[in-house]
């Protein structure tokens, strides 16, 4: 069983929605460069 998935995402300036879906499973980390704000 691998211990992570990895899946292609189209460009979105707001990566909280995609995460929005996935955020109760077990380990689900967002991991964002922060552009243009970082």
């Amino acid at each position: 069983m691998p211990i992570c998935s990895i899946h292609p995402l189209p460009y979105s300036a707001d990566p909280i929605a995609f995460f929005a879906r996935i955020r109760e499973a077990p380990g689900a980390v967002l991991l964002d460069s922060g552009r243009p704000s970082s």
